[in-house]
């Protein structure tokens, strides 16, 4: 398994508690983070065990999948749903991994 494969299981499992908080007053944006979020493992996770352009394409849904869980975590801050020091290290965390995704990926 690939670090950041690891990392990003690690990563699911402090944005749950968020998203369970988040449905408590928006179901949909819970949702949609919840579906992000599991995206970026899985995507990365099936990425491993493609070649050639099969692979870039799960890293490319990775890639994506992690801005948008990224922007849920900061919407939902700003909509008061959770405190902005609660999602700046998830968020960061998802910068990160679009970072080595890009890496993958060029």
């Amino acid at each position: 398994m690939l670090n950041i494969t690891s990392e990003a299981i690690d990563w699911l499992t402090r944005v749950r508690p968020v998203w369970e908080a988040i449905a408590k007053q928006d179901k949909n944006l819970a949702r949609q983070l919840r579906d992000s979020a599991s995206s970026v493992v899985g995507n990365l996770g099936e990425g491993e065990n493609r070649r050639g352009g099969h692979q870039r394409e799960r890293f490319e849904t990775a890639y994506g999948s992690a801005g948008e869980a990224r922007v849920w975590l900061l919407a939902a801050a700003g909509l008061g749903y959770v405190s902005q020091e609660t999602v700046a290290p998830l968020a960061d965390w998802a910068d990160k991994v679009r970072a080595v995704t890009w890496k993958m990926m060029h």
